[in-house]
Formats: structure tokens, C-alpha cells, sequence
């Protein structure tokens, strides 16, 4: 960035995901030149709706992407200021709507709210290489696990573990290590954004997980009642706000993204020592049972719906809007089903 000028990011959001032949992850063009004393421009991303087929079609996509504008059937392109790019923000390359890679962006500055990380212990990322495999290697033992994160099996945001296994040969202690950060709040560390309903469980009894992270408040977020802060950012995690937030963390896969530890510290929560935490734990305390329908089907969810009104009263946020995201969201290709 510092010697060229990103001028233009390619991305497919199509069900053909990559450029490429052998790869599995979403790849992108970067059209680059070298930089002019002149040059302070924004970087035009573009998401493609669907791939070329054709050297014609390829010829048409790539002379109305140089006029700064793409036909609706292709997909969209909008501009990504130049001192994010230099910040090394390439994010909108996630996004197929403009006004959700700018809400995604935004969220950081909102009040109220702090990285996971600040208020939480987030970890251990998985316990695959501490806990026996109850698929594989069944086994009974001391630690509750929560290992599946299947489409169908989990709709509502309270939970119970599935197994209560050993540990591998060897592994004693790095165990009892992962089993000291257990917790009853766990958060998805890999989820398929075409058929998720939760991203964040609680269980009656803390547990660890294989595709789920444990997440403990810090001493001084849970000195009030913890319980009640962890069903908040339940709440939180499961509504409008909380499912931008994680798609905002992708990476290298936008359908079957893998979230590091790095990424789920920085998912944006309220904290609890300036945020009104009641509207969020009486929204899951009424609603913790009932099923929250697939990500592609947020729109017509009344439960999501629910946690998004008392997102909005928790963080002054207009309900309308929400709305709005609430239906944009389902119509992202990434979810709806096209690059599955």
C-alpha cells in the first residue's frame, strides 16, 4: 500500500468462489498501480452476484467495472476510503451490500460498546487436541463438551452439552489447563452462514466446546451477576447487530468461515459497566427456549426480531433500521444460499 495504489478488489460471492482451480477458499483480483504523488483515491471493491462464463461476458464485467459503476445483475461495487485501506481495513471485500460493510465499519465507534476480549476471557479456542473425539473415540469422562455445530441442532440460544469425555493419552494437563477456562456462555469459532440459527449458546453447566469458544466475564464485568451479563451477550451475539459482527470477522471462507481467537476478542459487546443490560436478559430469559430460524430467513424471524428490539434499547439504536439490516442481511448471496 505503501508503494501502490489499490485501485480495484475483485471478490466473487457467487457459488464459483474462487479465480482459481484448487483452492476451496474466496479469493480476490487486486488491481494495483504504482502510486503517484497525485494519488489519494478510494479503492473500488466489487462483488460479483455471479462469475463469467465467456470471454464476452469477462470483457463486459471487466469495461464496467473500469467505469467505476457494475449492472445490478453482476453484482455491486462501491468505493472503500483510502484511510482504511491504509490502515489495512480491506473488510468490505466480505460484503455484497454497501450499507452493511459500512454498518460493520461503524460498529466499532458505537457507544456502549467494547471488544469481547476487554471484558471477557475468550478461550480456548477448541479442545481438539486436548479432549478424546466423541465421534471417533468415544470415551466417558470428566469434561462436558459441546462438539457439533450441525445444521438443525442448535435453533435456540439456551443449550446442553452433548458429551462428558476424557482426555487423549498424554494430555492430563493440558486438559485440566482447557478445562479451567470452561463456561456456560460458549460463541461459534466456525459456523456455515447459509444454515446457522446461533452463534452464541448458554448451557445450565459450563462446558467447553470443539467448534464453540468458551467466554468467562472478566472479575470486574462479573462482580455484579455474572449470569445475567453472560445472558445478555447472548441476547446480543444472536441479534441483527451480533450476526454483522461475526460476518465482519470471515476471512479466507465467507460461506464456512473458521473465527481465531483474535477475531472473537474483537467482536464488539456491550459492556456492562455503561450499557442497561435488562432489555437484552429479559429478551433472552423470554425467548432463550424458543427456535430462531436460519440466518436466510432473519427477516421473517419473530425471535430475532425480539432480540433486536432490545438490541436497539440497549444501545440506542432505531428499530427501523434494524429492520432494514435485518432484511439486507438475508439477501447477502454468502447467506442466502448462493455460494454455499
Amino acid at each position: 500500500a505503501e508503494k501502490f495504489q489499490i485501485s480495484v478488489v475483485v471478490t466473487s460471492h457467487a457459488k464459483q468462489l474462487n479465480f482459481s482451480d484448487s483452492t476451496n477458499i474466496h479469493e480476490c483480483i487486486v488491481v494495483c498501480r504504482r502510486k503517484a504523488e497525485r494519488d489519494r483515491g478510494d479503492t473500488l471493491f466489487v462483488s460479483l452476484a455471479r462469475m463469467p462464463q465467456t470471454a464476452h461476458e469477462a470483457i463486459e464485467v471487466a469495461e464496467t467495472i473500469s467505469t467505476g459503476r457494475l449492472e445490478r445483475r453482476w453484482g455491486c461495487c462501491f468505493p472503500w476510503p483510502l484511510d482504511r485501506m491504509a490502515a489495512g481495513d480491506w473488510s468490505a471485500a466480505q460484503w455484497m451490500d454497501e450499507v452493511l460493510a459500512e454498518t460493520a465499519w461503524e460498529m466499532r465507534e458505537w457507544q456502549g460498546l467494547r471488544p469481547l476480549g476487554d471484558l471477557a476471557a475468550v478461550g480456548p479456542a477448541h479442545v481438539r487436541s486436548e479432549l478424546r473425539n466423541p465421534n471417533s473415540d468415544p470415551s466417558d469422562g470428566p469434561y462436558r463438551v459441546l462438539w457439533h455445530h450441525a445444521s438443525g441442532e442448535r435453533r435456540t440460544m439456551r443449550t446442553s452439552h452433548e458429551f462428558a469425555v476424557a482426555e487423549k493419552p498424554g494430555k492430563t494437563r493440558a486438559a485440566k489447563r482447557a478445562w479451567a477456562k470452561a463456561s456456560r456462555l460458549l460463541i461459534a469459532n466456525k459456523l456455515s452462514t447459509s444454515n446457522v440459527s446461533v452463534a452464541a449458546v448458554l448451557l445450565d453447566v459450563p462446558a467447553v466446546g470443539s467448534v464453540w469458544t468458551a467466554v468467562t466475564p472478566k472479575p470486574a464485568v462479573n462482580r455484579a451477576d455474572g449470569l445475567a451479563v453472560q445472558q445478555a451477550w447472548c441476547a446480543w451475539l444472536n441479534s441483527t447487530p451480533g450476526v454483522i459482527a461475526f460476518m465482519h470477522r470471515r476471512g479466507r471462507k465467507l460461506t464456512y468461515p473458521d473465527f481465531m481467537p483474535n477475531k472473537l476478542k474483537s467482536l464488539p459487546c456491550p459492556d456492562p459497566s455503561v450499557v442497561e443490560l435488562k432489555p437484552l436478559i429479559s429478551a433472552y430469559n423470554l425467548h432463550k427456549d424458543r427456535p430462531l430460524l436460519p440466518w436466510p430467513h432473519m427477516a421473517e424471524c419473530a425471535v430475532r426480531a425480539a432480540l433486536d428490539e432490545a438490541a436497539a434499547d440497549a444501545v440506542q439504536l432505531d428499530r427501523q433500521e434494524l429492520a432494514e439490516w435485518r432484511h439486507r442481511l438475508s439477501e447477502e448471496p454468502t447467506i442466502k444460499g448462493y455460494g454455499a
